[in-house]
């Protein structure tokens, strides 16, 4: 896992500021220590249903953020329930065993509509103390595509809590059963798109799939092990998550 500062995120034609994030900690008698801090990504969409000019029914996703009159979506206490796992990884002796420890952990791998896995997916379960706030939400691996790798930080999710592959992982095997998560935020604070002048592409490291070649190539022949863990290859999109996560590392 390396710890990458973004400036901004781009989908697409938009622009986002990042600055969600999770932050682990113990507490130990009266001192809160700190384990760890991954970015997240909350909700910024909802799925409506519209029809077209032929009669036909269609999922369309549109903006809906969890602030103002529909500040209630996040209760500000819950609790993690239960702990599922992946397909990309056995569940063996050593996994059963933290399972045991931690309690509230299985082998059970949870599914978008029954199609998407969502790794590592942990139930959040609101207070009673909000009784309005949405149930069945989680926190999990994000189902990574090229967008989705470079748009961790902001919000862009259905409502969930998106992390990492390592995040989610880590989570999956520290936090304990009835853990408690605390969901804090400023209203004011929680973006949509920014709004910016010129082209899209004055945002972006790379110009043109030229450019971004000639940046995979450098990576994979001097730093391997970064190319490997940031998953670039030699050719590709000169705009993905992929690409631009490893401009920042690399940008100096």
């Amino acid at each position: 896992m390396l710890a990458i500062s973004r400036e901004y995120s781009i989908y697409w034609s938009s622009l986002f500021s990042a600055g969600q994030y999770i932050v682990m900690c113990e507490a130990c008698e009266d001192t809160l220590i700190m384990v760890g801090k991954f970015a997240t990504s909350a909700k910024r969409l909802t799925i409506q249903h519209r029809y077209d000019a032929d009669g036909n029914k269609r999922e369309v996703y549109t903006s809906h953020l969890p602030i103002g009159r529909s500040r209630f979506y996040y209760a500000g206490l819950n609790t993690i329930n239960y702990k599922h796992w992946e397909f990309a990884r056995s569940y063996g002796y050593y996994d059963q065993k933290r399972d045991k420890e931690l309690g509230g952990g299985f082998r059970h791998v949870v599914r978008y509509r029954d199609k998407v896995e969502l790794p590592n997916f942990q139930t959040i379960v609101p207070s009673p103390d909000y009784p309005d706030a949405m149930t069945g939400n989680g926190m999990h691996e994000v189902a990574l595509s090229d967008v989705a790798r470079g748009m961790l930080g902001t919000a862009n999710s259905l409502g969930c809590l998106r992390l990492s592959d390592f995040g989610a992982k880590f989570l999956r095997w520290w936090v304990p059963q009835y853990c408690k998560l605390f969901i804090a935020y400023n209203d004011t604070l929680y973006d949509s798109p920014i709004q910016y002048e010129g082209e899209i592409e004055n945002y972006l490291p790379f110009k043109n799939e030229e450019e971004g070649d000639a940046f995979r190539k450098w990576i994979n022949k001097y730093h391997p092990y970064y190319a490997n863990i940031l998953e670039i290859d030699e050719e590709g999109s000169y705009r993905n998550g992929y690409i631009i996560d490893g401009y920042y590392y690399f940008k100096e």
